[in-house]
């Protein structure tokens, strides 16, 4: 089940909004008649497009948007009256789908919908073997997560070997073969190549820790949904 959230203090426009995406099947549709009364429940939402009206009483549609720049689920359409090329730039900026002025072309707000979930739907698989690596990351031992620390910022084995008084075979062989460890912790490895990989981006997202790797790696509340952390 998918879903759609109209925000607009307008509730002729948002029962016109409302009539448009009914097209829309297995989709659930929520209007809010403030931001007020959308982050209210922001905690509950799952993940989906947000059209978004941007001069609203109480909280406006831009607080709105700093309000859920840690929500990448949740992908902002901004829907105003009026609007001018600096408000265009700053709602990109804060991770927009798209910037449409009222009133909008009905196909062309229905196209830039189905763009929102397509990206949501693209990142369903990273997302979800980037935590299969955040989660192998809380099981390694300090000593490898000292060896994973230094190839994430680039050491050669070599120089993490000097470093952490090991052979360099032993840092290459170890943070990808370690599923043989006596505790058999993981047959296929405890960390693979491509997760790796995913751990370097994780890293350079602040999904992992920059300064040390030492602690077990946060995972943000939304990383429980699928879909793909955005940076601006």
């Amino acid at each position: 089940m998918r879903s759609i959230y109209i925000v607009d203090d307008d509730d002729e426009i948002r029962a016109s909004l409302h009539n448009l995406l009914s097209i829309h099947k297995n989709t659930i549709i929520r209007g809010f008649a403030s931001g007020d009364a959308f982050l209210a429940e922001l905690d509950e939402l799952t993940p989906g497009p947000v059209l978004l009206d941007m001069n609203m009483p109480g909280l406006s549609g831009a607080e709105v948007l700093e309000s859920i720049r840690d929500r990448p689920d949740l992908l902002p359409i901004v829907l105003t009256g009026w609007g001018d090329v600096s408000m265009a730039v700053m709602v990109m900026k804060a991770g927009a789908v798209d910037f449409l002025e009222k009133p909008c072309d009905p196909q062309k707000l229905l196209q830039t919908i189905e763009i929102a979930f397509s990206q949501l739907e693209k990142t369903t698989l990273v997302l979800a073997r980037t935590e299969t690596a955040c989660n192998k990351l809380k099981l390694l031992s300090g000593r490898e997560r000292d060896v994973l620390e230094g190839l994430m910022v680039g050491k050669s084995n070599k120089i993490i070997g000097h470093e952490l008084s090991i052979s360099p075979r032993t840092v290459a062989d170890g943070i990808f073969t370690y599923g043989t460890n006596k505790d058999d912790k993981h047959a296929d490895g405890l960390v693979s190549e491509p997760e790796f990989d995913i751990a370097r981006s994780a890293r350079s997202l602040s999904i992992v820790e920059t300064s040390s790797i030492a602690s077990s790696p946060a995972i943000p509340r939304w990383m429980a949904q699928p879909f793909l952390p955005r940076t601006v």
